[in-house]
């Protein structure tokens, strides 16, 4: 075969003819590469060609620019003459349809001697992705090598033809038939990722809405700049996004915006995971050049570039430098939207293609360009590079455990794991409280090594807030057996700590909860509510599953809180008193809240639904608020209750001591605390203790005989009162058992000066068995009614 190239005016097309018009051939295939993207201006082409050629087979395209041996042009024309002795050319051309169909047209057409199918396409914004998927839906292992058209970054209208047959919406298979032709073609990259994954997170084919549940374009201005709309889509070509399929990555350029989403030439799915992408000058060249070097141990007759537009626009010497490569080898070629090769779409690549029908050039060599021209640009993406790992390392790692943190796990989560295991430290603010934020930091990192040594193989660990650690699992595995091990470690082997001299033993006591088969984003929420069911349960081990109807129960608890919340703005909460029988008579104050139909709610209904909410803390404050307001001019004492959050919180305690002084309460407060939330806490109680004290502030241990019962707790703290738990009490006529219990509880308590009172006293027959256990007071709906009225 021979080769002949020029570009176009009529003088050049009439050498080209002269020197060719005693060649004996089979078929001439001459292709034009037209960066004027004028419609008659391109027929005009045509008609001069086939005027010199009349039965040469006419194909071409619209470009971004334009290749001749080696050397880049502009709203040029470029015309390549092949002369095949032995091998057929055949061409399809047709308007696009439903693209999928087109792609298994083209590929039903190739024949068994076809070597090649070479593939033009016109149009701006379509998904040139379901082209190919049809082409590979029938004939996966036919070669393919291709492009799309451009017009010099307009992104307006682009043009393919076939002699005198023009499509702006088109599609062109060039087939090469033949027994001894050898098609040899190769691709080049180059082009690496730079900045924090991302995740397509709503899109259709290749059409992007939203990246990351943000609008697809406004992420582009956020990491390029606000000013970005008006140099698109050009920018969004130099700048791509880069995903991984089977192990190779592929570039996906903006072509075009809609509102805010954004067009790619080819499809980016939900859920695809991507970086920007940016062009190494090193990489590049490196690229091309072991491209190059396979390409000369192939024969070689014609020699065809078609490379993406984005490797001349970003750095236009970079693409001078990969082209220099090839000075001594003849070839033609351009810049395009986009690039088909051997079953794939792609952008920001070069790809080459070498014909021969047996012969081969003389003196085939590379020349090696100095790269010293783009040493600026590239220094500038390795400054970029590390400037943006030493920004990761502060974004993306916590400073305590040097774990990743939940900005690394927000990145990882997206990459649909198998499942998740959440793990929580049991009341670890209180370990913080008795010891320190010093030692609370040793326990997290002490807790993140030990953790580390139980993840396995594709498993990763985060500490993602103050407490919770979640390890993400991304192979299937037993997340049960897994946690049960890390929580059945740490409830044998306390956490021994050393700071300075000082040296610490800590249990810890772990909550799990666990999640599989969900889908990556939702993973932390599903994770949550399982915690959030082991923490109401106090199960250690919780695996998240819509049988446990956890998001009905959540979304019962939001209701409660809005319940609450609107309670306490329209001043509906408000506090009864029962009566305490016993020698200095007193009174609980027990919360209520008025219902818009003037209904009294108790607190059954909603208090376990706001602890660890700030309207928990408003509850008691207003309680204390109102009831002191109301016993400030009355002899009796007055009972309220507080939990162990509300001990441990200083502007509850402080709001306590401030009210007693501003109502004249002192010597007439009682707090009754429950057993089961102080007994773990002997420190913390104390010093709530010692400071009411002062103000004459008695203590009673609320429900004692629900919980523990831990005498030797009631020696240290000596309590004022004991109010044995009503489940004890009601039972006294018929159950032995708890008669002998309670007896048990009062005789311990005289011994130790501690005033017993009866809860739950609904009869005369347990007021009666109450009094000859010698029990100091009662208290129940037999010796008083609840009632906002004193």
């Amino acid at each position: 075969m021979k080769q002949y190239s020029c570009t176009f005016d009529e003088k050049n097309i009439k050498e080209i003819y002269e020197k060719t018009k005693d060649l004996n051939y089979k078929t001439l295939l001459v292709q034009v590469y037209s960066g004027v993207v004028i419609k008659s201006y391109i027929l005009n082409v045509v008609s001069t060609v086939k005027e010199y050629f009349p039965n040469a087979k006419i194909v071409g395209i619209t470009t971004d620019g334009e290749i001749i041996d080696s050397k880049i042009t502009q709203n040029n024309v470029v015309v390549s003459f092949s002369f095949f002795e032995k091998s057929d050319i055949e061409i399809v051309f047709f308007e696009k349809n439903n693209l999928f169909e087109d792609g298994k047209k083209l590929a039903s057409k190739a024949k068994k001697d076809t070597k090649l199918l070479m593939i033009f396409a016109s149009g701006i914004e379509f998904n040139a992705d379901d082209l190919i998927e049809g082409i590979n839906f029938l004939n996966p292992s036919l070669p393919v090598i291709g492009s799309l058209a451009g017009d010099n970054a307009k992104f307006k209208k682009t043009y393919i033809f076939y002699d005198e047959k023009i499509s702006k919406n088109g599609v062109l298979g060039v087939y090469f038939n033949s027994e001894v032709l050898e098609a040899y073609i190769d691709s080049s990259f180059g082009w690496v990722k730079f900045g924090r994954r991302m995740k397509i997170t709503k899109s259709d084919k290749n059409i992007v809405y939203e990246i990351d549940e943000q609008e697809a374009f406004d992420v582009y201005s956020y990491y390029l700049g606000n000013e970005i709309k008006k140099y698109f889509p050009k920018i969004g070509v130099e700048f791509p996004l880069i995903k991984t399929v089977n192990n190779l990555d592929v570039a996906r350029a903006v072509v075009g915006v809609r509102d805010k989403a954004l067009i790619f030439a080819g499809a980016l799915n939900e859920g695809d995971i991507v970086n920007f992408g940016i062009a190494e000058a090193s990489k590049v060249l490196e690229s091309s050049k072991r491209v190059f070097q396979k390409l000369l141990r192939n024969k070689i007759e014609a020699l065809f570039v078609f490379s993406c537009m984005a490797r001349r626009r970003f750095v236009e010497k970079l693409s001078f430098l990969e082209l220099q490569m090839l000075k001594n080898i003849p070839n033609t070629g351009f810049f395009g939207y986009g690039e088909f090769f051997n079953g794939r779409f792609l952008n920001q690549t070069l790809n080459v293609l070498a014909l021969s029908e047996g012969g081969d050039l003389e003196n085939k060599e590379l020349y090696i360009p100095k790269n010293d021209k783009v040493t600026t640009i590239e220094s500038l993406i390795h400054l970029v590079d590390v400037a943006f790992n030493e920004v990761r390392q502060k974004l993306y790692i916590d400073n305590v455990t040097k774990l990743p943190n939940k900005a690394a796990f927000d990145e990882d989560v997206l990459r649909n794991p198998y499942g998740a295991v959440l793990f929580d430290i049991k009341k670890f603010s209180s370990i913080n409280d008795k010891y320190g934020e010093v030692v609370g930091d040793e326990v997290l990192k002490n807790l993140a090594k030990i953790l580390q040594r139980f993840i396995i193989k594709n498993a990763k660990l985060y500490r993602i807030s103050a407490d919770y650690f979640i390890v993400l699992f991304f192979e299937e595995c037993n997340l049960g057996m897994f946690a049960y091990s890390v929580i059945e470690y740490f409830y044998n082997n306390p956490l021994k700590i050393k700071i300075k001299d000082e040296e610490y033993e800590i249990d810890l006591d772990l909550y799990a909860a666990l999640v599989e088969g969900v889908e990556g984003r939702k993973i932390k929420i599903k994770a949550d509510m399982a915690l959030h069911y082991a923490k109401v349960t106090k199960e250690n081990i919780v695996k998240y599953s819509k049988d446990l109807k956890i998001e009905e129960k959540i979304n019962k608890e939001i209701e409660t809180l809005n319940f609450v919340k609107k309670a306490i703005m329209e001043n509906r909460v408000i506090p009864v008193f029962q009566m305490i029988q016993k020698d200095d008579l007193s009174f609980e104050a027990l919360v209520r809240i008025i219902d818009e139909d003037g209904k009294l709610v108790s607190p059954f209904y909603f208090l376990d639904s706001i602890k660890n909410t700030r309207y928990y803390d408003e509850i008691t404050r207003i309680m204390i608020e109102k009831s002191f307001k109301i016993f400030q001019d009355l002899p009796h004492k007055l009972s309220i209750n507080f939990s162990y959050e509300d001990i441990q919180n200083e502007k509850t305690v402080e709001f306590l001591i401030s009210s007693i002084e501003k109502y004249n309460m002192q010597n007439r407060v009682i707090i009754e605390v429950l057993e089961t939330d102080s007994i773990s806490e002997y420190d913390v109680f104390e010093n709530f203790v010692k400071k009411v004290k002062k103000y004459g502030v008695e203590i009673a241990i609320d429900d004692f005989g629900s919980g523990y019962s831990n005498f030797i707790y009631l020696a240290n703290i000596k309590p004022d009162y004991i109010k044995i738990d009503g489940s004890l009490i009601k039972s006294l006529d018929e159950n032995e058992k708890f008669y002998k219990i309670v007896k048990t509880i009062v005789e311990f308590a005289k011994e130790m000066d501690i005033r017993v009172i009866a809860e739950f006293v609904k009869d005369e027959k347990i007021y009666e068995i109450c009094k000859k256990l010698g029990i100091d007071g009662m208290q129940g709906y037999f010796i008083h009614i609840p009632s906002k009225d004193i």
